[in-house]
């Protein structure tokens, strides 16, 4: 079973969200850093939910640079990883919040 987390990605931080499918539907929720030693926590809280790096499909927005680190360190250590248009993501956002959602609840903490 995948399990897909979503990510929103800025300069000094990701914020990311895991839907736990065995858990009832209950989210998770994790900040870490925008950096090698942020991306090693996040890889360790992902397996503290049991969920290891082979069955991860971390979804993310495309957000300049800022995102290319994240995704080779996740890449690197055996992560799928999907980097999605930011415009593509506020629109099914807006659609789904109408309006009223910012980008911590686009992560649905």
């Amino acid at each position: 079973m995948k399990h897909d987390p979503g990510m929103d990605v800025s300069k000094a931080k990701l914020d990311c969200s895991l839907l736990r499918e065995d858990s009832g539907g209950k989210r998770k929720a994790k900040s870490v850093a925008n950096s090698r030693v942020g991306i090693d926590a996040l890889l360790l809280w992902c397996r503290k939910q049991g969920v290891t790096p082979d069955i991860l499909h971390v979804i993310m927005e495309g957000t300049g640079v800022y995102h290319e680190q994240s995704a080779l360190a996740l890449c690197d250590a055996g992560v799928t990883v999907s980097i999605v248009n930011p415009a593509q993501v506020s629109g099914a956002s807006q659609k789904l919040c109408q309006g009223n959602c910012g980008a911590k609840q686009d992560r649905r903490d």
